[in-house]
């Protein structure tokens, strides 16, 4: 596993680069970091180029912006396949890291191949998940204790309450790594997730619905292409008719952190999708991570 940089407007992004053939790109969720794809890597990497990025602000990445936006992650990750020459790669993406994924497709639709959403899912904040966001935000924004407070709260919910105990080693892990961004990081990618679109639309591009709706140390320089310019690319950006891209989703029977119904009728939604349902919380390549790899390792070989 080689370890790597690009900079962005001046700032460094971290990624590592494991295996070679076809390329597949890791997104983490929230406050996490491209190491928690350690174990799936292992098995992935025998057949392919895996890139695997820590998003603005997380793991060794720095803050870009006071508000990191899933548009601006998905900035970042074109860069860095930019800069390894991936014309195009299947997505991975965890929670937040769907999201991500969802955005790179919408606005750059060419370098993606197909989408897989661990625990994910395409749909804006409803007006509860909005008001739970903002909360947070408010919490965090208050000082003191908080942040620590927030994640220590936090970390344990990601999983099956049945696995939590067997979890123990990695809720720690994480609640170490959530404690060691600093609030200012937590807080650029909460507000960016509260001003999250909707990317139902990518779920059917190319398909005969055709739109949708619902509730819903190696540094490399980057050129020109700035991410102060995100906005007007966004603008002028409209997505291909191209051919139907193929998802997989993998949904956890006991997450917490996402509304599986909604998840499953978005995959209805799809004119190539496959599902692995398991009986996990939202970390299902820690709970089941022999059937995570198994299904994603396959559906990479068919896409």
């Amino acid at each position: 596993m080689e370890s790597k940089y690009v900079v962005c407007d001046g700032k460094r992004i971290h990624y590592t680069i494991s295996g070679a053939g076809p390329a597949v790109v890791l997104l983490h969720g929230l406050m996490e970091g491209a190491w928690v794809w350690r174990e799936m890597t292992e098995v992935w990497a025998a057949e392919n180029r895996v890139l695997a990025i820590d998003l603005p602000g997380h793991g060794q990445s720095e803050v870009l912006s006071d508000v990191h936006s899933v548009p601006l992650c998905a900035q970042v990750v074109e860069a860095v396949m930019r800069a390894e020459d991936v014309a195009a790669a299947v997505l991975v993406g965890h929670s937040m890291g769907g999201y991500v994924a969802l955005a790179v497709a919408d606005l750059f639709p060419e370098k993606v191949k197909g989408i897989v959403l661990f625990h994910s899912q395409a749909a804006q904040d409803g007006e509860e998940g909005l008001a739970q966001r903002r909360r947070a935000i408010a919490l965090l924004e208050a000082g003191g204790e908080a942040k620590k407070d927030f994640v220590t709260r936090f970390m344990p919910t990601l999983f099956a309450p049945q696995n939590r105990e067997r979890m123990a080693g990695k809720i720690a892990a994480l609640t170490e790594a959530g404690r060691a961004m600093s609030l200012e990081a937590i807080l650029a990618i909460q507000k960016g997730l509260a001003e999250r679109k909707s990317y139902l639309p990518v779920l059917t591009r190319g398909t005969a619905a055709g739109s949708a709706s619902a509730d819903g140390d190696n540094v490399s320089v980057l050129p020109p292409r700035t991410l102060r310019s995100l906005k007007a690319a966004t603008e002028h950006c409209s997505p291909s008719a191209s051919a139907p891209l193929p998802f997989c989703f993998i949904i956890g029977r006991h997450d917490e952190k996402q509304n599986v119904s909604k998840v499953m009728s978005q995959a209805m939604l799809c004119e190539r999708a496959e599902i692995l349902w398991l009986p996990c919380g939202h970390m299902g390549f820690w709970e089941e991570p022999e059937a995570c790899a198994a299904f994603v390792r396959d559906f990479l070989n068919r896409v």
